[in-house]
């Protein structure tokens, strides 16, 4: 379940004062319309996005989503009611989301941090992409001024140390979003936090919790082979 081959950008700011048009990454299509603007770039099948739209919520899941249509839109339908857009990092595979409701935007990394994202402050609002160099050569004319020396000393120098690098990039002023973190946008800045995830199963038997590992491993492989038979 590794990253699509193409990457995500998207910005959340007062339309009223930037169109989308100047923040808009080149050769980009666009996902939803403004205030939280999305884009895709490069390479994504059919398989790698899904949009879901209920009410006023409008769902991008970016990567590899392993629900039907009827179980993703009911669990936006479920995370609507509870005001609770964590919720949907809970449908089976591994993504990143993002959710509009027109007034807030918030964009949910998985859990694992296999979904980077990547966030910067941008022409009056803020900017978010699933690579940091595409935010790098928005934010910064010259390669030079742009490399963030601190990311690299830790990188190099304490690797095993990954709480050094957990919210950097190899870039100035470009930051990452923590694993299972959502980064919430709206008229009031933008606010970082860790979501709820599933509370951990009661202790099992080694043979039921076996028995419980080859199903969820078999629906799995099941449900990407049917995707890959699309």
């Amino acid at each position: 379940m590794s990253s699509p081959p193409g990457w995500f950008a998207g910005w959340h700011g007062d339309a009223a004062s930037h169109t989308t048009a100047s923040v808009r990454p080149a050769g980009s299509r666009a996902l939803d319309g403004e205030p939280g603007a999305l884009w895709l770039v490069g390479s994504w099948t059919a398989d790698e996005f899904r949009m879901v739209q209920v009410g006023e919520w409008r769902v991008a899941v970016l990567g590899c989503c392993l629900a039907s249509d009827s179980e993703a839109t009911a669990a936006v339908s479920g995370a609507r009611r509870a005001g609770r857009p964590d919720l949907l990092v809970r449908l089976p595979g591994s993504f990143a989301v993002v959710v509009d409701d027109t007034e807030t935007t918030t964009v949910l990394g998985d859990a694992a941090g296999l979904h980077p994202i990547f966030h910067t402050c941008y022409q009056g609002g803020h900017m978010f992409a699933s690579r940091a160099v595409a935010l790098a050569g928005l934010r910064h004319m010259e390669s030079a001024g742009a490399l963030n020396l601190d990311w690299f000393a830790s990188t190099l120098f304490c690797p095993d140390v990954p709480d050094l690098t957990e919210t950097s990039s190899p870039f100035s002023e470009i930051y990452r979003l923590p694993a299972g973190h959502a980064r919430t946008l709206d008229r009031r800045g933008a606010r970082t936090r860790r979501y709820e995830l599933p509370a951990a199963s009661r202790p099992q038997p080694a043979e039921a919790a076996t028995e419980e590992l080859r199903e969820s491993l078999t629906v799995a492989v099941g449900r990407r082979a049917i995707r890959t038979d699309r």
